[in-house]
């Protein structure tokens, strides 16, 4: 069984140092103060808080606030609507603040130190592209990130980032002793273990916990020892204290104070996306004139059946029995403003910028003035440009760390192609800061996966609104979006092969 990303065997081989099993007389010293995140249910149930909402997975919103009645939406209250019919819509403010976050960091690009050895690593692992925006959003979202090094079995240098909710720490006291990066698979969890010159490994049944013989998995994860005490990862820290952990590592998440405010923008967007779907136009149709289809079964006779209808065109049909099989489909349809919802959601959503240090501005959204100066724009800008200097200034100092690491454990460990760099030379550079348009993020939500309950004008016509467009803009936007629609189906349907 191959391990992806594993520090291997044969890197063992390759320093000439030795390897053997964590039950050897030359294992981990043990240390009885072993700090787990895991084991920490006001830490983990914290962490695991701001990972439900950024993934925008409704399903464990509803199962983690049951019963928490500090939430008007989220909670035993919108259980009962769920069973009652009532359709529960989310919109995705909180992945939509990283990711706007994250534009704002990353969009002006990164230059890193000219080095080929360096940059052939980086690009092997995507570190700009990839890495760094998913270690910026561990510290952001959790309190912070942790780095790991490896070698892979054509031995190029893998570096992959984890969040606290896949690791354990063991800090006795004020220095980390080891990191253990927990990676679950199908029928096993492996703990990969990190610690001051060497790596271990462990692994856990899922199914009664116990610890099954490594050597079963993988014959090739075996302690390695390294010349160095080097510890091949690397902890990120977040901004301010985290008030849940213990161990005073982990800092505090940006989506501190915000949770109330996602539950009612989901209450406001749930009754607009309610009403909109309520509102569409629907069709009455006669039971008999359903559809029939003709099959053969395996003797071969020919039986008619009629089709049920899907769940899609129950939403929107309703069939009349007994009506005469020959009556006209009778259409009707209803009307709903949705001014008033979409103001609420708007000063929420202001709210919950001006908390996470972004202002609406730099969103694109059309709500200055034409003839505004640039000073004027930049003051607006302002809380985003103090955030994003905030955020440019930590990054660097964590891609300056990250270097150290590499080098040492690529030069020293490794014994690879050796990494020659002067600390004058380690120069890093974010580049300037570059504003959204609004389109961007029109594309961003329209096509969002939690907004698929609702058709592609009703979308577009809520973001714009959201983002202070007027009619006849929004109009713009609509007919073009359809218009790019219309050409995609189109060219599907022709790529299409007959069917004869």
């Amino acid at each position: 069984m191959r391990i992806i990303n594993n520090i291997r065997y044969n890197l063992a081989k390759m320093i000439g140092g030795d390897t053997m099993n964590s039950n050897s007389n030359n294992t981990r010293k043990k240390i009885t103060a072993l700090n787990t995140i895991r084991n920490d249910d006001k830490l983990y149930n914290y962490l695991l808080e701001n990972k439900i909402w950024l993934e925008n997975d409704v399903e464990q919103l509803v199962d983690f606030y049951t019963g928490n009645k500090n939430y008007f939406f989220w909670n035993n209250e919108c259980i009962n609507k769920k069973e009652q019919g009532f359709k529960l819509f989310h919109f995705p403010t909180a992945s939509l603040l990283n990711e706007k976050l994250n534009n704002v960091i990353f969009k002006g690009g990164v230059e890193l130190p000219e080095n080929d050895r360096l940059e052939e690593i980086f690009n092997h692992n995507k570190f700009v592209d990839e890495l760094l925006p998913k270690l910026a959003t561990a510290i952001n979202v959790y309190g912070g990130g942790f780095v790991k090094f490896g070698i892979d079995e054509d031995n190029n240098i893998t570096i992959d980032i984890y969040d606290p909710l896949s690791v354990e720490v063991v800090k006795p006291a004020r220095k980390i002793e080891e990191i253990h990066f927990i990676n679950v698979y199908e029928k096993y969890t492996l703990k990969e273990i990190y610690g001051h010159g060497f790596v271990d490994y462990r692994a856990f049944s899922n199914d009664n916990g116990n610890e099954v013989d490594i050597s079963k998995i993988d014959e090739n994860l075996k302690r390695v020892d390294f010349p160095t005490d080097l510890m091949a990862a690397l902890f990120i820290s977040g901004y301010g204290k985290n008030q849940y952990d213990k161990q005073q590592l982990l800092g505090k998440s940006k989506f501190d104070g915000l949770y109330s405010l996602f539950d009612e923008i989901d209450k406001e967007y749930s009754i607009i996306s309610k009403e909109a779907t309520a509102s569409m136009t629907k069709e009455k149709y006669s039971e008999q004139s359903l559809m029939t289809i003709s099959t053969n079964d395996s003797s071969g006779s020919i039986n008619v059946q009629k089709v049920k209808p899907s769940s899609f065109m129950t939403s929107y049909t309703t069939y009349l029995a007994g009506a005469d099989s020959d009556s006209i489909p009778q259409v009707f349809s209803s009307s709903f403003n949705s001014e008033s919802y979409i103001r609420v959601i708007e000063q929420l959503f202001n709210s919950v910028l001006q908390i996470y240090g972004i202002s609406a501005q730099s969103l694109g959204a059309n709500n200055s003035s034409a003839n505004q100066s640039g000073l004027s724009k930049q003051e607006d800008e302002k809380a985003t440009l103090d955030t994003r200097q905030m955020q440019v200034d930590k990054l660097t100092n964590v891609i300056d760390n990250i270097i150290d690491k590499l080098i040492i454990f690529n030069n020293d460990v490794g014994k690879l192609k050796k990494i020659d760099i002067k600390d004058d030379q380690k120069i890093i550079e974010f580049g300037k800061y570059k504003a959204d348009n609004i389109e961007e993020w029109l594309n961003y939500l329209s096509n969002a996966d939690v907004l698929d309950t609702l058709d592609l004008e009703t979308k577009i016509e809520i973001v714009g609104k959201l983002f202070g467009f007027g009619e006849e803009k929004i109009k713009k936007i609509t007919n073009e979006k359809l218009s790019e629609k219309e050409d995609l189906e189109g060219y599907k349907n022709e790529s299409e092969p007959l069917v004869e």
